[in-house]
């Protein structure tokens, strides 16, 4: 509704108003002129992004922030969080690092941080937001050129941590360790320790490593208040009987997540792992989003990921986005009748790997939920535009092999048979960057992951 509408609201009801829109919504509303606009710029910058790239117009637009911030408190008092970018380890940001430098202490309600930098470069910005934020709530931590002896402040405050190095640092496990009480969330590249972790406070826990029965038997066993569990992990033992005997573990369970990249060599799982662990599952109706995968065919074969899982999928009534392995034992045509009606978000990864040709795809068309608002295909031999065409004209994004999609529909299409739609494809920064901001906006479901994507 516009200010020169005959009715017209306060300020204060305007922003109320916008603390619900997307970003994308909000930038849309810099073109009102007025207070919607200005409401619009205050909430767009409580979060902003700088890129140290080649790009020379990003340079120019993060040096331009970054002056902006330096130079007005009452804009850098705005911002609650930062995310900062380099691309590759070989550009010389001394420049840019000074100036950075130098607007951190401005930034006095700073609540959030995102930091993917070089290591010197990352010594640097950590311990100016110790200094300056000591208070920041999360803070996510991802080095370029990992030194195995680099320091780590002690943040006190910290609820959410988020760690990748290629090799973690002495000084970040202890940090960890000792702080390990604090977490609500914890997310990273780590062999979880489950003889040294507590994991009683944690509300969202995702991991990538090498995954034991202890491990296994850690979470379930304690880790009662749970709403969000995804792991990605090379299994080392067979953690088939954890869940079997912890099949009402985790009952605030939102979101739950499990791939295996690897089940060693010989399997060190036997194949009761994946039913034991569907069947912890079974009847959950609080559960929203699902994730099971396997990446190739020898790890789905020895884990049993097969038909026994898919069929306990139709007891999961409350379940909203679905990403899951399809094995040779589940047909297409009866794939997506298993699949729940309340699903919006719909992922398929075909084992044994292959591309998918038309057959394939007109035999999901008549089960697919008439609710499903985005659908990802692993990989295709059938265009984009002919996944649609076929069996999913109801979508509004498509993804086939990590290149994303908007589907326009065309109003008054002629009669003669002409499209109905058009494909627009994504560009890559938003992809990377921006992918959960885009599918709030298409009214998507989006998993409630601990990764800074706005």
């Amino acid at each position: 509704m516009g200010e020169n509408s005959g009715l017209r609201l306060s300020t204060e009801v305007y922003y109320e108003i916008a603390l619900h829109l997307t970003r994308i919504d909000l930038r849309n509303l810099l073109l009102v002129p007025g207070v919607l606009s200005r409401i619009a710029s205050e909430l767009l910058f409580r979060a902003i992004d700088l890129h140290f790239d080649e790009d020379n117009d990003a340079a120019r637009r993060c040096a331009a922030m970054l002056g902006w911030i330096v130079s007005n408190p009452v804009v850098a008092a705005r911002v609650r969080c930062l995310r900062i970018f380099v691309s590759t380890s070989n550009l010389n940001l001394a420049f840019q690092m000074v100036i950075l430098l130098e607007s951190l202490p401005k930034l006095v309600n700073l609540r959030k941080a995102h930091l993917k930098l070089r290591n010197n470069d990352l010594n640097a910005v950590l311990n100016s937001l110790h200094q300056h934020q000591p208070f920041l709530r999360e803070l996510s931590v991802e080095c370029i050129d990992p030194d195995p002896n680099m320091p780590f402040p002690e943040f006190n405050h910290l609820k959410s941590f988020c760690f990748f190095f290629t090799r973690l640092p002495r000084a970040v496990e202890d940090y960890i360790i000792n702080h390990q009480m604090n977490f609500r969330s914890l997310r990273g590249a780590w062999r979880f320790p489950g003889d040294r972790m507590l994991t009683q406070n944690l509300i969202h826990l995702d991991l990538q490593g090498v995954f034991t029965p202890e491990a296994f038997k850690t979470i379930l066993s304690h880790a009662h208040q749970l709403q969000l569990l995804q792991i990605v992990c090379r299994l080392r033992g067979n953690p088939t009987s954890c869940f079997k005997s912890n099949l009402k573990s985790l009952p605030f369970l939102r979101h739950f997540a499990l791939t295996i990249t690897d089940a060693g060599n010989p399997p060190t799982v036997n194949q009761d792992f994946f039913p034991a662990v569907i069947e912890m599952l079974r009847g959950r109706t609080r559960l929203q989003h699902l994730t099971l995968k396997a990446v190739d065919h020898k790890t789905c074969v020895s884990c049993g990921l097969t038909a026994v899982v898919w069929g306990v999928l139709p007891s999961l009534t409350g379940l909203e986005s679905l990403t899951i392995t399809l094995p040779t034992d589940v047909a297409p045509s009866l794939a997506t009748w298993l699949i729940p009606r309340t699903i919006k978000s719909l992922a398929l990864f075909p084992i044994p790997l292959q591309f998918p040709d038309e057959n394939f795809i007109s035999q999901l068309g008549p089960g697919v939920p008439p609710g499903l608002q985005a659908f990802s295909l692993s990989a295709s031999q059938t265009a984009p535009f002919q996944i649609v065409q076929l069996s999913f004209p109801m979508i509004k994004v498509l993804c086939v092999d990590q290149l994303y999609f908007t589907v326009i529909r065309r109003e008054g299409a002629n009669q003669e048979g002409g499209d109905t739609f058009e494909l627009e494809q994504w560009p890559i920064t938003r992809a990377e960057y921006h992918r959960k901001e885009w599918f709030r906006y298409f009214e998507c479901p989006v998993e409630e992951t601990f990764d800074f994507e706005r």
